[in-house]
């Protein structure tokens, strides 16, 4: 049986008064359903119809214009017995969603729970990461400054012939400045000829050598131009970015909200969000060489990007690490499922009832599942290097007997918004022969006693985010150490890696005796004011046989001694399966 051994007793509150009960209130059923795999239910409530002086305080609540009718009236249910007492519901009356007044004087309202999940993302929907920068919740000294390299990737036969066409340019230039000197030479011997025709001859050998003069300095500025571009493409210069680690992202947005951030995920510490950079930078229009290099100049996404929304940054978190929300008190916990925190804290035991059907979960296996970062088609790199971007996993039957009877369907992607950033390994084979050159000139200038640090500026390039193009359109995850990316970064942080540390308990075989389960609908059990505590912050049981399970729905009202659930416990049934993974390289 529930621990009650006396049925529960009710009192309400609105905004810290004690108030009558609205009408029909022995009829109030609590309906706590866990959706989405969530610890914690959303909790509905039906319509209250307000009468008297509860109908009055709520007009005037309206009617006042302060707080106003878009800021809920505190309201309270709670619940008593010889062993409890507790706010059984404790939330809100939410007069901006659909209040009637009637004609009688009386109020109809709707009642939300004050830290439920269903109201926390319609909270999160309602912020924007611009809105926090402006209203001074993020600020520039929550971002971190990168240094990273727009390294193309060199075309061979572009680069040669830049080269020949810089070689013959080079050329044409000695011989120009050749014919200049040679026509400068031939109009001074001209001079010391008797006047007379010599005169003409000198005049021309002068316009001769001023032509060949201009057309030796265009020559010059060309020769130059086509240089600078040549090292601005070979030794790209070092620019910087704006980025904000993760877990700041995720502490800004709930200081907005009203809670602390929680959580164990080591990643949020070492990962950087990168976003999308559509500025380019400025060109000389005389030159065509670039003045200013334009970076981020912040860490949050744009407007443009998937996760300028809160609720949008939030969903792509609980997705990469197959996380699930929690509000404890005035923390909000991001947890991944295979946490062992969410088994530690359940202490409710379900009781030997009779169980009238039993189901198996077989609609929840995917046959094919995967984990997908994004490529971005404005940086090859991204392209070039797509290795741990991608994992794919295909459940399959070991033995079939006949394949047209084998009933494994189902497809579940998990699409990650954000590309995966490259790491610089090395320098390329450009950069190492004019390291070379960067030597002999710092040792040059060196025994003068000023000298320069090309090499040391060259080498320091290795390890930061390289892109093939500065402007990039989609956001970029970046695995940090130092403010620079480490040796083997998709090792720490890669689709894989995500797999096998968040994601591998959604395995039908590895995970078979917890993802193999036995479901139970509509279960009528014993359930009181105490068993209510112990399953609203927390939905995992254990049977009366010892399996450990979870409940998924609860409707109880609170004036019976009984409770309908729908729950599952863990129970492997299918052990002819097997798992091919598929990786990319």
């Amino acid at each position: 049986m529930a621990e009650n051994t006396i049925n529960t007793r009710e009192s309400f509150e609105i905004n810290g008064l004690t108030v009558n009960p609205p009408v029909e209130w022995a009829d109030i059923e609590i309906e706590a359903s866990f959706d989405n795999d969530n610890i914690q239910p959303n909790i509905t409530i039906d319509t209250f119809r307000f009468v008297n002086k509860e109908a009055t305080i709520l007009k005037d609540w309206i009617n006042n214009g302060f707080p106003g009718i878009f800021e809920g009236i505190p309201f309270k249910i709670k619940g008593f017995n010889n062993t409890n007492n507790l706010s059984v519901f404790d939330g809100f009356i939410n007069l901006s969603d659909d209040v009637s007044l009637l004609e009688d004087g009386s109020v109809n309202a709707k009642v939300i729970k004050k830290d439920g999940l269903n109201n926390l993302q319609d909270r999160l929907d309602a912020l924007t990461f611009g809105f926090l920068e402006d209203i001074g919740i993020i600020n520039s000294s929550n971002y971190t400054t990168i240094d990273y390299v727009v390294e193309k990737k060199i075309n061979a036969v572009e680069l040669i012939i830049s080269n020949v066409v810089l070689f013959l340019m080079i050329k044409e230039l000695a011989e120009s400045i050749e014919r200049v000197a040679t026509d400068i030479a031939t109009g001074i011997a001209l001079t010391s000829i008797p006047l007379g025709g010599a005169i003409g001859a000198v005049v021309w050998f002068a316009a001769k050598a001023l032509i060949n003069l201009s057309y030796a300095i265009v020559l010059l500025a060309a020769v130059i131009n086509l240089a600078n571009k040549l090292f601005q493409l070979l030794l790209p210069p070092v620019r910087q970015h704006k980025v904000m680690k993760l877990r700041t992202a995720m502490e800004r947005v709930c200081i907005a909200l009203g809670y602390n951030f929680v959580s164990p995920i080591t990643e949020l510490d070492d990962v950087y969000f990168l976003p999308s950079n559509p500025r380019q930078d400025n060109v000389s229009l005389l030159d065509g060489l670039i003045t200013t290099y334009k970076g981020t100049q912040s860490g949050i996404p744009n407007q443009i990007d998937f996760g300028y929304g809160c609720g949008e940054f939030f969903q792509v978190m609980r997705e990469l690490f197959n996380g699930k929300y929690a509000i404890v008190g005035n923390d909000l916990h991001l947890r991944s499922l295979n946490d062992p925190y969410w088994v530690k804290t359940s202490t409710y035991q379900l009781p030997d009832v009779l169980i009238e059907e039993q189901k198996y979960n077989t609609n929840e296996l995917n046959a094919r599942w995967s984990l997908d970062f994004k490529i971005d088609l404005r940086d090859d790199w991204t392209i070039d290097n797509y290795v741990g971007s991608s994992l794919e996993r295909v459940t399959d039957a070991i033995t079939v007997n006949n394949l047209k009877a084998k009933y494994l369907k189902g497809i579940e992607e998990i699409q990650i918004p954000y590309a995966l950033g490259n790491r610089k390994d090395q320098l390329n084979a450009v950069e190492n022969t004019l390291k070379v050159v960067a030597g002999l000139i710092d040792s040059v200038t060196g025994a003068f006693g000023s000298g320069t640090n090309f090499v040391s500026t060259m080498n320091n390039k290795v390890g930061m985010l390289k892109v093939s193009d500065n402007s990039h359109s989609i956001p970029k995850l970046l695995f940090l150490k130092g403010g620079k990316i480490p040796v083997n970064d998709r090792v720490s942080f890669s689709a894989p890696k995500m797999y096998q540390k968040y994601w591998n308990e959604s395995s039908w075989v590895t995970n078979a005796n917890k993802r193999q389960r036995k479901v139970y609908n509509n279960v009528r059990i014993p359930f009181g004011l105490n068993d209510f505590v112990k399953l609203i912050d927390n939905n995992y049981i254990t049977d009366s046989n010892g399996n450990l399970g979870r409940v998924l729905n609860i409707s109880w009202n609170l004036f019976s001694d009984y409770a309908t659930i729908t729950y599952y416990t863990e129970f492997k049934y299918a052990p002819n399966l097997k798992e091919t993974f598929i990786i990319a390289q």
